[in-house]
């Protein structure tokens, strides 16, 4: 019998968490509009669950339009579309992430960006190119917010990819009074990155709804983190039909800041998070949810005493790396 070395567990473990939530994650959203352009997709549950049989086909252009709750779908119908006869058009309904329409650009394809319309044609050839990953703002939210609200700190986050669709975490920092400055701005494979500078400041409340929520979504739990320590009260809407709402991760969320002392409160549509009050360290849960683990670290660096975190295992598939970072602040 084979002894396995602690690398291979871990890889075993990683390879079976993510079949786990693959064979669990419906997919129907994007089978539906792959088979209206001729895809033959066949699997569970009628083509919505894990694993799929795909054969080979012709597609045919479509239009697609995209609700409020279907734009993770918009990349894999542009990419399918750059093999179909005829023009291929996604209508969003509110402007989402464009990483997909830049980088495919980038690599040569004939893609027309008119608002919310992507008009993308069918390509003989794309091109190879040199690229550079930009630092995902996602994960550099958590150190700005920690920046932002831990006394006397002044932090300089470089290469982060600024994207205007993903940077309204920014937006709404600045709008609480945030010292944040964008530093050494310029382009990379088509992406705009940048260094983030950030000061220790105090914020104040704010509202966050509308158009600037596909552009911080991700954000959500740091945000509210930012937003206990914030003067006032901040109200967050327009959550309800995205997967943060819809999955009970915002009910997790205020239960674990609702025992570090802070005042949230979850609404139908959102949260109303009264700043200013004091947190204390205590025992709390992260639900092995990479979000709320590191919203809840940056948390307790601001409690007072000892703030205990468990369910926190995803961090070392999500961001190994994360606590020794925050180490070094």
């Amino acid at each position: 019998m084979s002894i396995l070395t602690y690398f291979d567990r871990f890889v075993c473990l990683n390879l079976w968490y993510h079949y786990k939530a693959s064979i669990r994650k419906p997919v129907g959203k994007v089978v539906k509009p792959l088979r209206d352009m001729g895809a033959i997709i066949n699997g569970r549950d009628d083509g919505n669950l894990c694993p799929l049989a795909i054969s080979p086909s012709k597609l045919t252009g479509q239009v697609h339009r995209l609700s409020l709750r279907d734009t993770q779908i918009k990349s894999p119908l542009l990419i399918a579309g750059l093999y179909a006869q005829g023009d291929t058009k996604v209508i969003e309904a509110v402007k989402s992430r464009d990483h997909t329409e830049l980088m495919l650009s980038y690599f040569g394809a004939d893609i027309n960006v008119n608002g919310l319309e992507v008009t993308v044609r069918n390509v003989e050839n794309l091109y190879a190119q040199s690229i550079e990953v930009p630092g995902d703002i996602s994960i550099a939210s958590y150190f700005m917010t920690a920046g932002l609200i831990v006394p006397n700190s002044d932090i300089v986050i470089k290469n982060v990819g600024v994207n205007p669709t993903r940077t309204g975490i920014i937006d709404v920092y600045k709008s609480m009074g945030a010292k944040i400055e964008i530093l050494n701005e310029r382009t990379v494979s088509n992406e705009k990155i940048a260094d983030i500078r950030v000061v220790s400041s105090q914020l104040k409340a704010t509202t966050i709804e509308g158009d600037l929520i596909p552009r911080l979504i991700d954000e959500i739990p740091i945000i509210a983190v930012a937003a206990a320590m914030a003067n006032g009260k901040t109200t967050i809407n327009n959550l309800k039909g995205f997967k943060l709402k819809d999955s009970g991760k915002i009910k997790m969320l205020t239960t674990e800041l609702s025992k570090l002392g802070a005042l949230v409160q979850e609404t139908e549509d959102g949260l109303i998070i009264e700043g200013g009050k004091t947190l204390t360290g205590t025992i709390v849960e992260g639900y092995n949810h990479p979000a709320i683990t590191m919203a809840l670290c940056i948390a307790g660096l601001v409690a007072e005493g000892e703030t205990m975190i468990r369910k926190s295992q995803i961090l070392d598939i999500a961001y190994p790396e994360f606590i020794s970072v925050l180490n070094k602040l």
